[in-house]
């Protein structure tokens, strides 16, 4: 059950294939990703010991079972890599944001080097205490063997959509949940998108309903519901524009933008938006707004190129920015640390 898109979900691309595996059991009386006891694996410490690994990468420290493995005596002399996404891209400078501070420092003296999937996730990094020599860019990455520019299944998609060729698709897909900010993109467009702009939203979510009320009966905004992971490639290339007007910390990288981005999507993104940073090149591939400020945002819109060869040439250069956004770079990156800790 995925509690953000409100339904029971199994994923419809192989996940596995090409790894060795194994499970480990979890014995959460909740289990899930979304808190801190729902992953609680009792004998993994165990696991990995027996296994005899040399090197550990960790993706966060955000439930139970991660932070036994990181403070294990077991398995102390074990470098540890850490792989997160995390920013401080929204500032606080509370007494309860400095005490967290310096419990994430604390816990990243734990780990002898960082993987970096952006700029901002870099930052953060540095923010707690790891130095230049111990980061490795490692950037987040989509399969573009499945993500590309494909004009005839474009087409084909629009067809099936009922949507003409001289409009320009403005495409918002995930979950339709606060942080995302759905409705306040429904209202802007609605008010402020030219008119032959269409507003596709992929997804579902708790704030579906109430983003289908502001809709109404107005043709220019389609709402489909969930789509599947195999679906997802055709979404974006019958779109000329990926839009995520995300508002807060939650929203760590963004990966409709990048999945956009490969199948040849302009841009348009909250400063919140983690990817932000590295992949919209002002006025060249999109634009970012500050986030919150939804008259930046109906400001974007209303003054977007109405031309879709226009647009077109915008994800163009999308696809030359994330060209460097890859499996292989990743890899590289991956590799990079692995040599530094186990020489260090």
């Amino acid at each position: 059950m995925d509690p953000d898109f409100c339904k029971f979900v199994s994923w419809d691309v192989p996940l596995l294939d090409g790894y060795d595996y194994e499970f480990v059991p979890n014995v959460s009386k909740k289990p899930g990703t979304n808190h801190f006891l729902g992953l609680d694996n009792p004998s993994l410490v165990t696991r990995l010991n027996k296994w005899g690994a040399d090197v550990i990468l960790i993706f966060g420290y955000h439930a139970k079972s991660l932070l036994e493995v990181i403070f294990s005596k077991k398995l102390k002399t074990v470098p540890k890599i850490l792989r997160g996404d995390s920013h401080r891209l929204v500032q606080e400078k509370t007494y309860k944001a400095w005490a967290k501070k310096m419990l994430i420092t604390a816990l990243f003296k734990q780990f002898r080097a960082a993987l970096s999937v952006g700029r901002a996730n870099e930052t953060y990094l540095k923010m707690h205490g790891f130095h230049n020599e111990d980061i490795f860019f490692a950037p987040h990455a989509v399969d573009r063997k499945r993500f590309f520019p494909d004009e005839v299944l474009a087409e084909k998609k629009r067809a099936e959509l009922e949507i003409t060729q001289d409009k320009i698709v403005c495409l918002f897909a995930g979950k339709f949940e606060k942080k995302k900010c759905p409705t306040d993109l429904v209202r802007c467009f609605l008010n402020h998108a030219p008119e032959n702009f269409v507003l596709l939203m992929v997804g579902s979510g708790a704030l579906e309903q109430e983003v289908r009320t502001l809709v109404g009966l107005d043709s220019r905004v389609r709402i489909t519901g969930f789509a599947n992971q195999s679906a997802m490639p055709d979404f974006y290339r019958a779109a000329d524009v990926i839009i995520l007007p995300s508002y807060g910390q939650g929203e760590t990288w963004g990966f409709c933008v990048q999945e956009g981005m490969c199948c040849g999507n302009a841009v348009i993104v909250s400063s919140h938006v983690g990817c932000a940073l590295d992949l919209v090149e002002e006025g060249g591939n999109g634009y970012v707004f500050s986030a919150g400020v939804w008259p930046a945002l109906a400001c974007i819109l209303s003054q977007f190129p109405r031309s879709r060869d226009k647009v077109r040439q915008m994800g163009r250069k999308s696809l030359e920015i994330v060209s460097n956004y890859t499996y292989e770079v990743a890899t590289e990156g991956l590799i990079r640390a692995i040599e530094h800790v186990r020489n260090g």
